[in-house]
């Protein structure tokens, strides 16, 4: 088993409305940070801003998760062979922004590219083009610490399908 906090995010393998499956990841960090600081992500996926720090995601907090840091849900087409293989590669930094308080953007420096291999769980006997895939499974993935090389936590977790929204004639 992989070490897991309760400060973790989430992973969901799930299908989209368009023509393929999609994974979804909610990226997690603890970071100590100025009042004003922004924590961000970067990455190389469009969705993750292509390694752009103009284009790059905001983490939020409060008063309650601090110094927790997290993006809603990101998600990530799951490619060809993304399926083949069985994981999602997504590789990615952290950001400090401090454009609010009158400073700049603060890459993580002291360490390489983080990477996290998502498990895909594709239905039996459905190809990852295909539509109507069901959400499968939860993964909480989380970074320990800002600027620290450490392989992030990783647990997977069963998550009941969304109910179904469907209207009544009256």
């Amino acid at each position: 088993a992989l070490p897991i906090s309760s400060t973790c995010a989430l992973a969901m393998v799930a299908g989209s409305n368009e023509d393929h499956a999609q994974v979804g990841v909610i990226f997690s960090l603890s970071a100590s940070t100025e009042l004003g600081e922004i924590i961000r992500i970067v990455g190389e996926d469009a969705a993750l801003g292509c390694w752009d720090a103009k284009k790059s995601l905001a983490l939020t907090t409060d008063a309650r998760s601090y110094p927790s840091w997290s993006t809603s849900a990101v998600w990530l087409p799951c490619r060809e062979k993304d399926a083949l293989g069985g994981l999602r590669h997504v590789e990615y930094k952290y950001l400090r922004d401090r454009r609010a308080i009158g400073g700049g953007i603060t890459w993580e420096d002291a360490i390489a590219n983080r990477c996290v291999q998502i498990p895909i769980q594709v239905p039996a006997g459905v190809a990852p083009a295909s539509q109507g895939a069901e959400v499968r499974t939860v993964w909480e993935v989380c970074d320990k610490l800002w600027d620290t090389a450490e392989i992030p936590a990783l647990r997977p977790a069963l998550m009941p399908l969304p109910a179904q929204v469907s209207g009544t004639a009256t």
